[in-house]
């Protein structure tokens, strides 16, 4: 349940003249996709730093000059080759010399962040089409540092081909579905940790360093898929909060001698390997290995040669360990850590001493981009501005006194894509009133050229009676300072007082209220065009503001969350122009097990509230994420039920709608059925809706469209 889970909330809004005519339907948000910005895609920069490659159409592949950004050469189009043996580009990955590409097409996705695809390697010199496979799908097709090579997992079995001689070798042969993964990751490692490459090349390409899990162990979960005559039955495997994991090892493949070497990990147990890879010694492998609580962290580095094992890097927590970005260099490491309050920049030398604390003030690291060895620079983004902004900066390692220098153009949520030398970059700028917004610069931001503005659609905004998000904060019972953004009529009527509708998320680290654009959000726009206000506060456990406040529900998830939507629901309520009496709150996910709780224990503040695919109860969970915030049940058992909306059902007193899809393999639909139970049991009435075959994200076809009418509807009736 990740930043994923909250693509259907809302982000954006628009201040612009009040010249506007038209209203925003369903139909415009989900189906006609009339506020879909344009995009630059599947940018990838080429070796020499001054062009980048882009997909276009996902039919041609052509290289771009950086500093104008004009169209210099065509690297492949498939409507020039005749009887082309694919007809569509997925995607798409250049080799290190830039003299093949990897091709996906046909791809089949399987969970969230994993997808299986025919892979094919089209030679640039030749103009001629390899597949990786000819005996099913792979997935994770990779070149190899020389290009010389491709690995790729098939079957759970670890492969490789190589493309001079079109010899393909097997490294694994135990590999077998909900049994052993060799070279890719099970299911809540990839949901939680976020990841799904189990192998990685060495520098020298001439070894691979991969994952083996054996998740025979694990208990198999099931979801009826329905459709058919005789429903079929998907089984996989999904360890629950509390219960036996995998048994993961770590191991090496020589293509020398053909023999695989397991990493020894001596003195470890119930353990995760959060990352791992190469650092740039083509003998050297690390691994991060943290304890099941995740709040213990070592960071490991084995050598190939002599099978030694040392510990560069160790770090504890009262509460739970986030996992680091980390870079290389030869003699040194960049590293991220919340230590000291906030999410920052350190650097170490490679033998383990810290050198010196890179970002010197107290804002949260969002991302890191990477390590400009040449000028000795890191580039990052950050909270910096505040918690809703988001600046791109970068600071100089060789200075004694570290000094940040943001590069962002505007306020307002920014992202960059780097060259590969750092001499360029591109930045997409968003905000709650722009679309994004594409640019290229230098690495000191001098603009050189807009790629893309939106022009048209910002142009188009104008046609409509978009209200403006505003912004600000307020305390809760405690002092804390809330953010929160409020969508409200341009002009209330002196003396109406108007229904309330609240959004949240409130998972931990999560945000909403950040000032950024998403064009899945004018459903808000519709509704205060209707005359509801709507509004969204971010409360105690939410991101950007340090590790206090993010850490601050530690083995008591919705506790103080819910007390902070009551207390945020009660001040909105009292202001002069909100009806107190018709206050709803909804959510997705995370959002909806708030929701949930909020009409239980704010009975009587809140008089209806929606929950889209809700957890009910954190047993029910998996246990990467839930026991890294709530320890394992046995640990913690009034932690899990004193916050499961189960065990309150007694006190529904609005109105409730319940929705889930019956497929959705990571909030199973198992909580909607035993909250409804519950709900039946304790003879409450409330609104239930089943997507068949739904998964957690509820879309395809029209589908996504008829859960909002469905909850439109449900608001005009209720609120």
């Amino acid at each position: 349940m990740k930043i994923f889970l909250t693509t259907l909330l809302c982000a954006c809004t628009l201040a612009f003249s009040a010249q506007a005519q038209k209203t925003v339907t369903l139909e415009d948000i989900w189906t006609d996709n009339t506020f879909a910005p344009k995009r630059i895609d599947a940018i990838r920069s080429a070796n020499d730093g001054e062009h980048y490659f882009v997909l276009e159409n996902n039919r041609a592949i052509a290289r771009f000059n950086l500093t104008t950004g004009l169209r210099v050469s065509e690297l492949l189009d498939l409507s020039g080759i005749p009887n082309s043996p694919i007809e569509r580009i997925d995607n798409y990955y250049m080799s290190p010399n830039e003299r093949k590409i990897l091709l996906t097409t046909k791809t089949q996705q399987v969970y969230r962040r994993s997808f299986d695809a025919d892979f094919m390697s089209y030679d640039l010199e030749t103009q001629t089409f390899q597949p990786i496979s000819t005996r099913g799908k792979q997935r994770l097709a990779t070149f190899s540092p020389n290009s010389q090579h491709v690995g790729f997992v098939q079957d759970n079995n670890l492969f490789f081909l190589d493309l001079q001689s079109n010899t393909e070798t097997q490294v694994t042969t135990d590999g077998k579905r909900n049994h052993i993964i060799n070279g890719t990751t099970d299911w809540v490692y990839e949901e939680e940790f976020g990841f799904t490459q189990g192998f990685h090349w060495s520098p020298g390409s001439d070894k691979i360093a991969f994952l083996r899990f054996d998740e025979s162990d694990v208990k198999e979960f099931s979801m009826t898929m329905w459709g058919e005559l005789y429903p079929t039955e998907y089984r996989y495997k999904y360890p629950k909060a509390g219960e036996d994991n995998s048994l993961l090892t770590l191991h090496v493949y020589d293509l020398k001698t053909a023999q695989t070497v397991a990493v020894p990990l001596t003195g470890y147990h119930d353990y995760y390997i959060p990352s791992f890879g190469w650092t740039t010694d083509n003998n050297e492998v690390f691994f991060m290995v943290m304890n099941r609580h995740q709040n213990q962290l070592d960071i490991n580095v084995y050598n190939t040669q002599t099978q030694a094992i040392r510990t560069i890097y160790q770090e504890t927590n009262q509460a739970y360990i986030d996992v680091p970005e980390l870079i290389f260099t030869a003699d040194k490491f960049i590293i991220t850590s919340e230590k000291e309050g906030y999410n920052q920049i350190y650097e170490y030398a490679k033998s383990g001493q810290l050198i010196k604390k890179l970002t010197p003030e107290n804002y949260d690291v969002t991302a890191v981009y990477g390590f400009d060895e040449r000028n000795g620079r890191v580039y990052f983004q950050a909270a910096k501005h505040s918690p809703m902004h988001r600046d791109i900066c970068w600071v100089n390692v060789d200075r004694r006194a570290p000094r940040v220098t943001v590069i962002s153009p505007e306020t307002g949520t920014n992202r960059a894509i780097f060259s590969r030398t750092y001499k360029y970059f591109v930045n997409t700028h968003m905000s709650a009133h722009t679309a994004p917004k594409y640019t290229l610069h230098d690495a000191n931001c001098r603009l050189l050229k807009v790629l893309e503005d939106n022009a048209e659609l910002n142009q188009k905004f104008e046609e409509y009676n978009f209200v403006e998000k505003t912004f600000g904060t307020i305390k809760n019972a405690v002092g804390d300072d809330m953010p929160y953004w409020i969508m409200r009529p341009k002009e209330l009527v002196p003396g109406k007082k108007y229904p309330l509708l609240m959004y949240q998320y409130s998972g931990p680290n999560s945000q909403q209220v950040v000032d950024n654009y998403r064009n899945d959000c004018f459903w808000y726009q519709m509704l205060v065009a209707e005359g509801y206000i709507v509004v969204c506060v971010d409360g105690r456990g939410t991101g950007g503001k340090g590790e206090a406040y993010r850490k601050s529900v530690y083995l008591q998830l919705g506790k103080y969350e819910t007390e902070d939507q009551i207390f945020a629901a009660r001040h909105f309520g009292s202001l002069d122009f909100i009806d107190e009496s018709r206050i709803g709150i909804w959510g997705w996910s995370y959002g909806g097990f708030l929701s949930t709780l909020c009409i239980l224990k704010g009975n009587d503040v809140f008089s209806m509230a929606m929950a889209v695919a809700p957890v009910t109860s954190w047993r029910y969970y998996d246990n990467i994420y839930t026991e890294r915030y709530m320890r394992k049940p046995s640990e913690n058992a009034d932690g899990y039920d004193d916050n499961s909306p189960i065990n309150f059902v007694d006190m529904l007193q609005g109105a409730y709608l319940l929705v889930h899809g019956t497929a959705d393999d990571n909030v199973h639909f198992q909580n909607a059925i035993d909250l409804a139970a519950a709900l039946n049991n304790a003879g409450k009435h409330y609104d239930f809706y089943v997507y068949p075959n739904g998964n957690h994200g509820i879309g395809g076809g029209r589908i996504r469209l008829h859960l909002y009418q469905k909850m439109t509807d449900f608001i005009r009736k209720n609120l």
